[in-house]
């Protein structure tokens, strides 16, 4: 919960009889019993145009002492009422009295300039309670602690205690400036460090208090090519396709920070903290998000949305598929044909025993010439000889060596951007027929195991083992 000050009195409201769109909470009900599709209850989403005034409140208990006096314009005479530059401060709020007694308490004067080669600040963050980071556009900034003097007997602090006595730090100092941030809901602090956005040159920063560090393995391509937006504003009512906002949360169960932009490229992916690389991509776009101690919130339309609770995949009222790939490159300088492939899966039911008859449900391989296609998985579930398997099951491991070119015209597309989850173009696919069938060849191969998650179903995968032998042509 956070303390807000605002001109209106609200505590001035009323309620008028018979006009819903004026009941306010705890006065009235969060809805009225029976009537839960009407409008006569209070948490309802009201109509800006025609129900403006939910609560019967007059004007007037707004006015605030705000007349300015008007002079004649010199344009020789500097009158500035802009400072991107400057860090004002309140007085500071005791611990035995109320917060208001200090953060709305300013002296005159009491304020801090920064350095104007850097951009205008963006983003101000505490860094415990005797710190403060100051993000510009271009770089970062940070208060320096008080000197300390040592000697074999005693140390002696230099200072007044002071955070801007001496001049702020810039980690990584450069001419131009390194870790700067234009998008301040990008900006996030967690038990990790600080995690931060910088769009213009498309990179990813984590900040330890000690280093400031790129962390862009894994994505660094991908945000070279597909992190763009200019606009920081995750509340605009825009249609999608149009840029919005770069904004992020901390998944305290998973530890790991999601960042999903909104604007003409939509995507949403996150941050491994422990293996510190990007790890995984999602089929959810949020229009904003959020995260307590220990739960991840989003918002979507009018609604508000928990994560990590429910069905598995099911985002926004839409169950999607997991998938994972995994990149066969063993001897990478050889041309090699694929012959089969391994894996162990595990599929649990709902009172934790494993279902020996079950894994995932598609497969999907392709390299830089070939592709299969996305092949559904069948697996003989009752032993009978009439069931078309394509996948068997020992023990724990399964095999599937179905694998044939489907690719139409190599010279085309074949697979979709990692934006749409590079899936095979089925234009430019065909049923392969037995007799005029091509292998899969190649240096490499990207094998994806996809579970469709309309079981609900726990799935463990491990272990992907090719089978190759070296190709002749």
């Amino acid at each position: 919960m956070h303390a807000v000050v605002g001109r209106h009195n609200v505590n001035l409201r009323f309620q008028k009889l018979g006009d819903y769109s004026t009941y306010f909470y705890p006065d009235a009900g969060l809805f009225t019993l029976g009537e839960e599709q009407t409008d006569k209850y209070w948490f309802y989403a009201y109509s800006r145009q025609a129900q403006w005034n939910n609560f019967q409140y007059s004007k007037d208990y707004s006015t605030v002492v705000d007349l300015e006096t008007f002079g004649v314009y010199n344009r020789e005479v500097p009158n500035q009422n802009n400072f991107n530059f400057r860090i004002a401060r309140s007085t500071k709020a005791s611990r035995e009295s109320a917060l208001e007694d200090g953060w709305k308490t300013f002296k005159i004067a009491d304020y801090f300039d920064t350095v104007r080669n850097k951009g205008e600040i963006t983003n101000l963050e505490s860094w415990g309670n005797d710190a403060l980071i100051i993000h510009h556009r271009n770089a970062l900034f940070r208060t320096r602690d008080k000197a300390v003097l040592k000697t074999d007997l005693l140390s002696v602090t230099l200072g007044s205690g002071d955070i801007f006595e001496l001049e702020p730090r810039e980690e990584r100092p450069t001419s131009e400036g390194t870790g700067g941030t234009q998008h301040k809901f990008s900006c996030r602090l967690t038990e990790f460090g600080y995690f931060f956005i910088d769009e213009e040159v498309k990179k990813a920063y984590l900040y330890d208090g000690q280093q400031l560090a790129e962390v862009g393995k894994g994505l660094r391509n991908f945000f070279l090519n597909n992190l763009s937006c200019k606009v920081d504003n995750p509340f605009l009512q825009v249609a999608t396709g149009v840029e919005q906002s770069i904004v992020t949360a901390y998944d305290q169960a998973n530890k790991r920070l999601i960042i999903s932009q909104k604007a003409v490229k939509n995507f949403t992916v996150s941050f491994d903290f422990n293996k510190l690389e990007w790890g995984t991509a999602h089929d959810f776009t949020p229009e904003y998000m959020f995260n307590t101690r220990k739960n991840l919130f989003s918002f979507r339309g009018n609604d508000l949305y928990t994560h990590n609770v429910g069905d598995r995949g099911k985002y926004y009222g839409i169950v999607y598929p997991f998938y994972v790939d995994f990149i066969v490159n063993d001897e990478a300088k050889i041309q090699k044909l694929l012959e089969a492939i391994y894996f162990f899966c595990k599929v649990k039911n709902s009172d934790g025993s494993i279902n020996q008859r079950k894994t995932i449900t598609a497969i999907t391989i392709w390299n830089d010439q070939h592709c299969t296609g996305k092949i559904d998985l069948n697996t003989n579930e009752t032993d009978s000889l009439f069931i078309d398997a394509n996948v068997k099951v020992v023990d724990e491991r399964w095999q599937f060596d179905d694998i044939k070119d489907s690719v139409d015209d190599p010279s085309n597309l074949f697979i979709s951007s990692l934006l749409t989850d590079s899936r095979p173009i089925i234009s430019n696919l065909r049923t392969p027929i037995w007799y005029d069938t091509e292998p899969v060849r190649g240096k490499y191969f990207i094998v994806r195991l996809e579970y469709s998650n309309i079981e609900n179903k726990e799935v463990h995968l491990r272990d992907v083992i090719p089978s190759l032998r070296a190709s002749k042509s």
